[in-house]
C-alpha cells in the first residue's frame, strides 16, 4: 500500500483559494488562503486517495510528510496566512499531531480548519472540545468548516464554540433552489448574529457571482470566498489591495 500511495502522492498538488476581506465598496484585500488538495491530472479533489489517507495511520503519516514539504514552500513568505483542512478522523493519529508540532514555528500564519465530516470514533475517544483545546495550546487559530453541514449542526457548533476563531457557512447548500429567499435570509442572519454574539469571524463561502457578493456585503459580511473572487489555483503572492473593477 505504501508504494502505491507514494505514486499517488506524486500526482497530487496544492491549490489555493483566497478568503477576501472587503475594505469598502470599491476595494478588497486577501485575508488568507484555503489550501486545497488536488490531483495534477484532473484538477479535482482526489477522494479515493484521501480515503486511504484518512483510514490508515501509515498513509496519514506519509501524507503529512509530503504536505509539510509542499506547504513550507509557501510559508517562507511571512505575510502569507493559510487555512489547512484536517478531517476529524485524522486527529486520532499521532502523525497528525506530529505534523502540528513540527509546524509550530509557522503557527501565526496558519489556521486549522476542521472539516465537517462526522467521526464517531473521534467523538468517543477525544471529542471536539479537547481537540480544539490541543490545537489552540499549540498556538494555531481554529475554524469550523461548513457549519450546518455534516457534524456541524447548530447544537454542535454552539457546544464547541469556545476556542473557535472562525466559522464558515457555504451558500452552496441553497443550490437546489428549494429554499425561498425569506427563509434563506433568516437562516443566514441567524448565523451572522450567532457569530457576532460569540465574537468569532464568519466567512461566507460559495460566492459564485457579483450578486451574491453584494448581497452578503449588504449583510455586512466582509469575509467572502468563492469562484467569483478566484478559482483555486497555484499560489501567487497577492497584491495588498484589489479593486472591484478587476472583476467587472
Amino acid at each position: 500500500m505504501n508504494s502505491t500511495l507514494k505514486i499517488a502522492l506524486d500526482n497530487l498538488t496544492l491549490a489555493f483559494q483566497p478568503i477576501v476581506r472587503i475594505v469598502n465598496e470599491d476595494t478588497f484585500e486577501i485575508s488568507d488562503y484555503e489550501v486545497l488538495l488536488r490531483s495534477k491530472d484532473k484538477k479535482s479533489f482526489p477522494a479515493a486517495i484521501f480515503e486511504k489517507i484518512v483510514n490508515n495511520e501509515s498513509c496519514n503519516q506519509m501524507f503529512w510528510e509530503w504536505f509539510t514539504l509542499e506547504i513550507k514552500k509557501v510559508l517562507t513568505d511571512k505575510k502569507v496566512r493559510v487555512d489547512i483542512n484536517i478531517d476529524p478522523h485524522q486527529f486520532l493519529y499521532q502523525s497528525t499531531w506530529d505534523f502540528l508540532d513540527k509546524m509550530v514555528e509557522y503557527n501565526q500564519q496558519i489556521t486549522i480548519e476542521i472539516t465537517e465530516r462526522v467521526s464517531q470514533e473521534l467523538n468517543l475517544k477525544k471529542g471536539l472540545i479537547d481537540t480544539v483545546k490541543h490545537i489552540k495550546d499549540l498556538g494555531y487559530r481554529v475554524a469550523l468548516d461548513d457549519i450546518s453541514s455534516g457534524q456541524y449542526s447548530f447544537k454542535v457548533v454552539q457546544e464547541n464554540i469556545k476556542g473557535i476563531d472562525r466559522v464558515k457557512l457555504s451558500l452552496l447548500i441553497f443550490n437546489d433552489d428549494s429554499t425561498d429567499s425569506k427563509t434563506k435570509n433568516f437562516f443566514i442572519m441567524s448565523w451572522i448574529n450567532f457569530a457576532k454574539t460569540n465574537n468569532v469571524e464568519l466567512v461566507i463561502e460559495g460566492i459564485e457571482d457579483d450578486v451574491a457578493a453584494k448581497e452578503m456585503l449588504c449583510h455586512n459580511i466582509k469575509l467572502q470566498q468563492g469562484f467569483f473572487w478566484q478559482v483555486p489555483q497555484d499560489y501567487i503572492s497577492p497584491k495588498e489591495v484589489h479593486n472591484f473593477k478587476e472583476f467587472e
